[in-house]
């Protein structure tokens, strides 16, 4: 039995000891057991409209990420450098197909790239051609730039510094645009 302040009053349990008694046998202080009152509706409300928010948060961040941009890449089997930079067109949202070729200078030729826009890999973008080492943001500004008679974009060579070209240089270079004949001029400076 219990007095009126919460603690034993001295008569014995019929039941047996009770776990306060045996707490306080081994030098535990006499408190009171801890009391949690009951959740009002207004915390109960509180704590149901949190967790719909973060649930929905998340749900909107998983449904707005962009549908992967699908490219189809022809490079050497063994050029290194053009899997450095698919490997950085996957981290920038494409998804990439990969063809290697031991020669596709035919394919180039017949894509616009002309002999001074060449690089080391093609791809396709859709109806897009983009030769070299071509970063991704200027990718993606031209796809949705749409401009009309370009062909593709090129970064000629393999610049250093250029996506899957990293390394202690880094030189400036020009990305060009050009149209199915192979008339470039000047899309970005890097």
């Amino acid at each position: 039995m219990k007095n009126g302040q919460g603690r034993p009053s001295g008569r014995p349990n019929p039941r047996g000891r009770s776990a306060y008694d045996r707490i306080t046998d081994i030098g535990a202080a006499r408190t009171p057991p801890l009391y949690f009152p009951p959740m009002t509706l207004s915390i109960r409300s509180t704590i149901a409209a949190l967790a719909l928010v973060i649930s929905a948060t998340i749900l909107t961040a998983f449904r707005s990420a962009p549908p992967p941009i699908p490219m189809r890449v022809v490079k050497s089997p063994t050029c290194g450098c053009c899997q450095k930079w698919i490997d950085y067109m996957k981290g920038q949202g494409f998804a990439v197909t990969v063809e290697n070729r031991e020669t596709f200078t035919d394919l180039k030729r017949s894509s616009g790239v002309t002999q001074d826009l060449e690089s080391c890999h093609t791809a396709f973008v859709g109806n897009v051609v983009i030769e070299g080492h071509v970063p991704a943001d200027l990718v993606k500004k031209l796809l949705a730039d749409k401009t009309a008679g370009v062909k593709g974009l090129s970064a000629p060579g393999m610049p250093m510094g250029s996506p899957g070209m990293e390394g202690p240089m880094k030189q400036r270079y020009t990305v060009y645009s050009f149209d199915a004949k192979g008339n470039a001029k000047p899309y970005a400076e890097r």
